[in-house]
């Protein structure tokens, strides 16, 4: 049900501190423990989406009703890093219960979680700002379904200008669907694919892929954790790069075909 957190949420959570505790204090292996969390707060961020939208996917889903690459940049970081502090604190708190939180995160960490943050808020109102309106977006109604009165007695919308491009929105969240990640913003070319898009959630995903690694590794010595790894300055060069290619690319509005 909608609205309603189910069983499987709660079940996820006590999961969560039941694989730390089974991995880090009897197993005693702490990069998969750090797997196990991940893989269980994305099913958790899923059980979320699904609670208040219906959709697995729906914490991913914008205003449009298309599955935002923005938002899923934010949330892989997100997953990461939450990851990284609960795996840290739990073996911290199984060698020495005093203080498990006492360990650094890095500045350059933060300014990569900065970064995928600016870029998720900058991104809607890029579009906001470069294109005329999507002709649904005021024709939805609380649950992401179209309200047919509304569309009905909804005026006509005045001619978009031919030098700037229409937003394209889906009707109903149903219609959200993974190649949004992939698919033009606008009505012209939502049909089409966006190169920019492909490259910034493959570059994302390997980056993202590469710091998971690394914690898992620095997480393998018997020592107690006094912070998480920290970024390469390279590491943030591109990763500053490629989201202002990424908005700059997505400003500039793309009528596509008449």
């Amino acid at each position: 049900m909608k609205g309603k957190l189910s069983v499987a949420f709660y079940g996820l959570i006590v999961g969560i501190c039941l694989s730390n505790w089974l991995l880090i204090g009897v197993v005693k292996n702490n990069a998969l423990a750090l797997l196990m969390t991940l893989a269980l707060l994305f099913l958790l961020l899923g059980e979320i989406g699904k609670t208040l939208t219906g959709k697995a996917s729906g914490i991913l889903i914008d205003s449009r009703n298309r599955i935002s690459l923005s938002r899923l940049q934010m949330v892989g970081w997100t997953v990461v890093v939450l990851s990284g502090v609960t795996v840290a604190a739990a073996y911290n708190l199984s060698i020495d219960a005093a203080n498990p939180l006492n360990f650094t995160i890095p500045n350059e960490l933060l300014i990569a979680m900065g970064i995928a943050g600016t870029s998720a808020v900058a991104s809607p109102l890029v579009l906001a700002t470069t294109r005329n309106p999507a002709p649904l977006a005021a024709t939805t109604v609380a649950d992401g379904q179209a309200d047919p009165a509304a569309v009905a007695a909804a005026p006509t919308p005045a001619p978009a200008t031919p030098a700037i491009a229409t937003l394209h929105a889906k009707c109903s969240i149903d219609e959200a669907a993974w190649a949004d990640l992939f698919k033009g913003e606008d009505a012209g070319t939502a049909g089409s694919v966006d190169i920019s898009k492909v490259q910034q959630f493959f570059f994302t995903l390997l980056l993202l892929a590469v710091y998971a690694l690394s914690m898992a590794d620095a997480f393998t010595s018997g020592s107690r954790i006094g912070s998480l790894p920290a970024l390469d300055q390279t590491f943030l060069y591109l990763l500053g790069i490629s989201h202002a290619t990424y908005l700059t690319y997505k400003a500039v509005p793309k009528p596509g075909p008449a």
